[in-house]
């Protein structure tokens, strides 16, 4: 249970630092050839509502007691957490093309965090299906 409970911290300081990251590595204030924000500050925009659910999910984690609504919480962790990492990718709305944009460094950590928060919650599924394993075989 201890595994758990450290898991869905590390869930939580992940998804609260994907919502921050924006404002630590502010992603760029240039306008295209159309006098339009760059494509990376409507990518952000939809990261940080997307970073909000997660967030309030990883909290729910914490109140939540049977195991069956922990899993599905925790599925919903895992798609949106596939859904922050591919959203600043050429497959997601993207980013701006220019190398040297701070919108790249914004991408670099929250695909980072992203990634920490896919993997932690994939733990958390393992171990709760262990654990209802465990409690079939006794």
């Amino acid at each position: 249970m201890e595994r758990l409970k450290i898991l869905a911290i590390i869930q939580a300081v992940s998804s609260f630092a994907i919502l921050v990251v924006p404002k630590i590595f502010p992603v760029c204030d240039m306008l295209n050839a159309q006098g339009q924000p760059m494509k990376c500050v409507y990518t952000y925009q939809v990261v940080f509502i997307v970073g909000v659910v997660a967030f309030l999910l990883t909290l729910e984690i914490f109140f939540i007691k049977t195991a069956l609504w922990k899993k599905i919480i925790e599925i919903l962790i895992l798609v949106l957490s596939i859904v922050l990492y591919v959203l600043p990718t050429h497959w997601g709305l993207g980013i701006c093309m220019h190398e040297t944009s701070p919108c790249h460094q914004t991408a670099f950590w929250t695909s980072i965090f992203s990634f920490v928060l896919f993997l932690s919650a994939g733990f958390v599924l393992f171990f709760l299906s262990k654990k209802r394993r465990e409690n079939f075989d006794e």
